[in-house]
């Protein structure tokens, strides 16, 4: 220990598991089961009332984490901006490493509500359609909101146009019946004959 305090810094589990796990995985990048043979070495460089550490602390546990012969380092010393190292006095490499901020982009079926797809995707990067399913009777117009340049989660929702129903002409009316087509009237001539409706006639006898 290198900060004031005598507080076992090991009780915080998930994290040393979370340095376990960096330390110990192998060079292809894979985790398979237990690590019996790895070995951890805790510096604690943080006062239990500490928010941060102190550079003399930090530089101490390296130059011990030499001597001793430690294979790889990971220091947990908490999000900093920046820091100057101005007590060197042997060679260091220092890395700063950094995870990706990433978003839930989330794809769905605009008629059904079915989700299509789910994409985690890191910030400023797009997101990649899925196959828009077909619906009968429905043409697919396109997607509610744009997936480039992806800065937030989103929910991105298929749009769907409804097909019009085709007419036929001289189609009757729901519900009446279809009306027959009327034969056309032979041209004898008697049908000049005919009195028009309205016509007055009177009788004068019988021929």
């Amino acid at each position: 220990m290198y900060a004031p305090g005598g507080r076992d810094r090991t009780e915080n589990r998930v994290n040393l598991s979370l340095l376990a796990g960096t330390i110990a995985n192998p060079a292809d990048g894979t985790i398979s089961g237990v690590a019996p043979q790895a070995q951890l070495v805790v510096m604690k460089v943080f006062g239990d009332n500490s928010t941060g550490a102190a550079e003399d602390d930090i530089l101490a546990a390296l130059e011990d984490c030499v001597k001793l012969g430690v294979d790889a380092v990971n220091q947990s010393v908490g999000a900093v901006s920046s820091h100057t190292f101005s007590k060197l006095t042997t060679g260091h490499t220092i890395r700063a490493e950094f995870e990706p901020i990433t978003f839930t982009v989330t794809f769905v079926d605009g008629l059904t509500g079915d989700t299509l797809d789910t994409q985690t995707v890191a910030y400023g990067r797009d997101a990649a359609a899925p196959q828009a399913p077909q619906h009968e009777g429905y043409t697919f117009s396109g997607w509610d909101a744009a997936f480039t340049n992806v800065r937030s989660d989103l929910t991105v929702t298929a749009q769907y146009d409804k097909n019009s129903e085709s007419t036929t002409p001289d189609q009757p009316e729901p519900g009446q019946p279809d009306q027959p087509d009327q034969p056309d009237q032979p041209d004898d001539g008697k049908q000049d004959d005919k009195p028009a409706t309205g016509d007055s006639f009177s009788a004068v006898g019988w021929p």
